[in-house]
């Protein structure tokens, strides 16, 4: 906490510092009551604070000493609110994770076909690796091999944002666009995890990341195995298309010698 003077409490103050004069008692400085932030802007302040840190950390291991001495209070008045470190991290991502679901989820109602809704959602997933690398490794690293992630609120926060791909998916199989003998559920796990490991590189610092060219491989990806397959040529039609692309190379090569 801060104490904070006014105009008058700082010229008191310098004159406390000057000295008084002969005869004269020194003035004490006047103080303004302490301010206290709500529990809410507290809660606010301090997620902000640890962001910042997860993001200069750069994915070494971060001490809440950090975070308080960025945030101007001791340890205690962080595990008042949060009673370990992991609970933050927790609160941390949620609060990262409701904020790009802003984005997403009304970019998404926007856009319509498969192919197009599909790509959409590979770009702005690895947009967001691209623009916060340092979230995304200690989400990746941490915080998903936690024995409690599964129950927590950011589980859920996950499968919320993960889903359109598996609701696309079904869209697509219904419609007749996509063969329906394939798992939506595995196209899911197949989008994020390609993205996943694509991306690592550039999260580690050791290459670089185009979101634009790898949004359109992953969409191509999923796409193409999930795509309905031309119907098979019935009997003697293959042999019959040889047979006209090889009378078409003969009129080709007659017309070039005539021509000749």
């Amino acid at each position: 906490m801060w104490s904070e003077f006014g105009s008058d409490g700082a010229m008191e103050c310098a004159r406390a510092e000057k000295g008084a004069e002969p005869g004269e008692k020194p003035l004490a400085p006047v103080q303004k009551p302490r301010v206290r932030l709500s529990r809410s802007d507290r809660i606010a302040e301090i997620l902000a604070a640890t962001r910042q840190v997860i993001t200069e950390a750069n994915g070494r291991e971060i001490a809440m000493s950090e975070i308080a001495e960025r945030v101007g209070v001791v340890e205690g008045a962080i595990y008042r609110i949060f009673p370990t470190k992991h609970q933050l991290m927790i609160a941390v991502m949620c609060d990262w994770y409701q904020e790009i679901m802003v984005s997403y989820e009304a970019g998404l109602a926007e856009v319509s076909g498969v192919r197009d809704r599909l790509r959409f959602i590979s770009l702005h997933h690895i947009r967001c690796v691209h623009d916060f690398p340092e979230m995304v490794t200690q989400f990746f690293s941490t915080i998903r091999m936690s024995a409690d992630y599964r129950g927590s609120e950011l589980f859920r926060l996950n499968r919320r944002y993960a889903s359109p791909v598996i609701h696309v998916l079904e869209n697509g199989m219904r419609s007749g666009e996509l063969r329906n003998d394939r798992s939506a559920r595995l196209g899911r796990d197949m989008l994020f995890g390609t993205v996943e490991q694509a991306t690592w590189e550039y999260r580690m610092g050791l290459g670089d990341l185009d979101p634009e060219a790898l949004a359109g491989d992953v969409t191509d990806l999923i796409y193409d195995a999930f795509a309905q397959q031309p119907a098979p040529a019935a009997p003697g039609e293959d042999a019959l298309a040889r047979q006209l692309l090889e009378m078409s190379e003969r009129l080709r090569a007659l017309a070039e010698r005539s021509g000749s």
